[in-house]
């Protein structure tokens, strides 16, 4: 009924009641539980976090599909602490990539593979758009194809993986100059071979490297006034006055 989702929830959001010692993050039907691991004892407390969880799915009923519950442990340490943990008897699998709300994660947070995925993915979709579009005439068209489709996936999330090295950067961009170029030889706009920044000012359709940038500056501001409610990443935030 109408009243499923919201009933689910408060089901759901009882579990911060019961676990104290770690930290929980809570989407739909997805939780995370996790500690900062820094010696043998704090496993053992997460173990304990972690009976406590089963503990009260079983309580109220819910039933745990195991098979898609992972652990997983971030570290740039060479040799992090990887202890075995289990829920209901059931040793749980232990993994060093994993996909969540369409984000690719590494133990380190290296995000190369995702950049890897989500260039892949877009260099796709902008294939079928040429494929599709050799006939069209009118820029703006093809504009919003690119930015519905091609686009949308290069930024999906960026806020939280933006590249940091050249190489990345440069790999992104090139999906964009893929576009940049066919639509001048559709459109029939003069440039030098290898240099689409007249294409980009006679569309204009600015790097995506500013785009990030602009995307980090305006999560920024939406943090600090509010508008973003997550008082665990603005705690993080220091401020200097002179």
């Amino acid at each position: 009924g109408h009243l499923s989702p919201l009933l689910f929830i408060l089901f759901v959001n009882s579990i911060t009641k019961w676990i104290t010692k770690a930290k929980l993050l809570l989407f739909a039907d997805d939780i995370k539980i996790f500690l900062k691991i820094d010696n043998l004892n704090q496993c053992h407390i997460l173990q304990s976090e972690l009976d406590i969880f089963a503990s009260w799915t079983y309580s109220i009923g819910l039933s745990l599909n195991l098979s898609k519950c992972h652990v997983m442990s971030f570290s740039r340490q060479r040799s992090p602490i990887h202890h075995n943990y289990s829920l209901n008897g059931t040793s749980l699998n232990r993994v060093f990539l994993y996909k969540d709300l369409g984000i690719h994660y590494s133990p380190s947070l290296n995000f190369e593979h995702h950049i890897k995925v989500t260039v892949c993915k877009a260099l796709k979709v902008l294939g079928f758009i040429k494929r599709n579009t050799n006939q069209f005439s009118s820029a703006r068209c093809l504009c919003t194809l690119y930015f519905s489709l091609v686009r949308s996936i290069l930024e999906y999330g960026v806020v939280v993986w933006h590249p940091y090295l050249a190489k990345d950067e440069l790999r992104l961009e090139r999906v964009q100059n893929r576009f940049l170029s066919y639509i001048a030889y559709i459109m029939k706009i003069p440039h030098p071979t290898h240099d689409y920044s007249l294409i980009r000012s006679s569309l204009g359709i600015p790097m995506l490297s500013t785009r990030r940038q602009d995307a980090d500056k305006r999560f920024i501001t939406s943090l600090l006034s509010g508008i973003i409610d997550a008082p665990d990443l603005l705690s993080k935030i220091c401020f200097r006055i002179p």
